[in-house]
This record gives C-alpha cells, sequence and structure tokens, in this order.
C-alpha cells in the first residue's frame, strides 16, 4: 500500500475584511473624543479636589500655629510665675537676696578643677629642678 502526498500551498497570514476597518476607524474616533472629554473631567474633577486638599491643609496649619503660639505664651507666663515664687520661697528661707541670674538664666555653676597628678615624667622633671635648686643653695 502506498500513500500520495500532495503538496498543497497554505496561506498562513490573517487578513481582516476590508468593510470592518472602516467601522472600526469610526468607532475609535467616536471613541477617543469621548475618552478625550473624560479624561478633562477627571483632571478637572482632580485639580478640584486638590485645591480643596490644600485650603484644609492650610487652614489646619493656620489653626494649629495660632494654638502652638499660644501655648507658647502661656507656658512662658507660667515659668516666670513659678521662678518668682521660688526666688520668694528661698529668699524667705535663707533671709537673704537670692542670686536672680542663676535661677532666671538657668545656667549652672561651674564646678572647680580638680587639680590634676603629675605624670612620672613631670615628677622626674620637678625632682631635677629641686635638687639643681637644693645644690645652688648650699654652694652659697
Amino acid at each position: 500500500m502506498r500513500i500520495k502526498y500532495s503538496r498543497v500551498k497554505v496561506n498562513t497570514t490573517i487578513s481582516k475584511p476590508r468593510c470592518r476597518e472602516t467601522t472600526l476607524d469610526a468607532i475609535d474616533e467616536t471613541g477617543e473624543s469621548t475618552i478625550s472629554s473624560e479624561v478633562n473631567q477627571l483632571m478637572q474633577q482632580i485639580q478640584q479636589e486638590l485645591e480643596v486638599e490644600d485650603k484644609r491643609h492650610y487652614d489646619t496649619s493656620a489653626f494649629y500655629k495660632t494654638r502652638i503660639q499660644e501655648e507658647q505664651e502661656k507656658h512662658s507666663k507660667q515659668h516666670q510665675f513659678l521662678e518668682a515664687r521660688l526666688l520668694q520661697a528661698i529668699a524667705q528661707t535663707e533671709g537673704s537676696t537670692a542670686d536672680g541670674d542663676y535661677w532666671l538664666n538657668s545656667t549652672k555653676i561651674p564646678r572647680k578643677e580638680q587639680p590634676k597628678k603629675p605624670t612620672k615624667a613631670e615628677k622626674t622633671l620637678i625632682r631635677a629642678q629641686v635638687k639643681k635648686a637644693c645644690t645652688t643653695s648650699k654652694k652659697k
């Protein structure tokens, strides 16, 4: 038994009919115009939302800035009042005038530095100077 093969050309490219292409183009053009108008409307809506958000932010910031300023003023008044009461209490307990600058400026009193111990090299130098002074005083 023999099998016969025949050669047949097969067209592998697919083409669309011409009439459909023209109708698709027409639909695309109207679709583009509706899409662009939708995009414009969306852009305007987002810009309006952005402006509203900016206004809300600036109003809120201004409100809190004034509240912070009021709180700082209140704090400074209370601080000054308490400092004055503290100075009065110190003056009454000590029976003398308190050092106002120390309390008002809130500065620390500097401590005296402890004298540092001499190193071995400094000790040998001092010994040599003492010996020299002793020998010169004996010669006189």
